[in-house]
């Protein structure tokens, strides 16, 4: 079984990466959480520095990064001159 914080942390990436698939396309969502272990640290930072703890939490956060971006392409996304996970990180 599980330890609280290990099922905590799984609630916490499940509702990331529900909310980056809502919010970007499929190939951008795909690569922004294709690295999983800086992609739940990034998860881990949301709920320890941005008190995300409910899917809406994570949902406002990433629309919020969504809206705030213009081309949600990959092409773009390649541009930032970051990881793709990183880019999100560094928005949140």
């Amino acid at each position: 079984m599980k330890e609280p914080a290990a099922m905590r942390q799984d609630a916490a990436v499940t509702a990331l990466t529900a909310a980056v698939t809502k919010h970007f396309p499929q190939d951008v969502a795909d690569a922004i959480t294709a690295d999983e272990d800086f992609f739940a640290a990034v998860a881990r930072y949301a709920v320890r520095d941005l008190d995300a703890d409910t899917p809406e939490d994570f949902d406002r956060l990433v629309a919020a990064v969504a809206k705030d971006t213009e081309d949600h392409t990959l092409d773009w996304l390649a541009d930032t001159a970051e990881s793709p996970t990183g880019w999100l990180k560094s928005r949140l």
